[in-house]
């Protein structure tokens, strides 16, 4: 075997802090208007204790378009991106 333990039903959602195992109740969704298209929304899972950290550092660069509850799963995930360590974006 693998060594994981067995999983009954779907996997919890899991906070896109790095290096946290926490269960997300949170989805924070995001966009970068210098990357992205203005219809392409990117969504970060977290769990309540990196909620405020998630939200400020999309907040301070503009990214953050709204943060909300997560929902319990559905049939099909949201796109989840897990962020590297935040690092300013490089300037022009």
């Amino acid at each position: 075997g693998t060594g994981a333990p067995a999983q009954d039903g779907p996997e919890r959602p899991v906070c896109s802090r790095r290096g946290c195992t926490a269960e997300a109740t949170w989805a924070l969704e995001w966009n970068n208007p210098r990357v992205h298209a203005p219809d392409r929304v990117k969504t970060w899972l977290a769990c309540a204790d990196h909620r405020p950290f998630l939200d400020d550092f999309l907040s301070a660069r503009g990214f953050l378009r709204r943060s909300r509850p997560l929902d319990p799963p559905a049939t099909e995930a949201p796109e989840v991106e897990t962020p590297e360590t935040p690092q300013e974006p490089p300037r022009p």
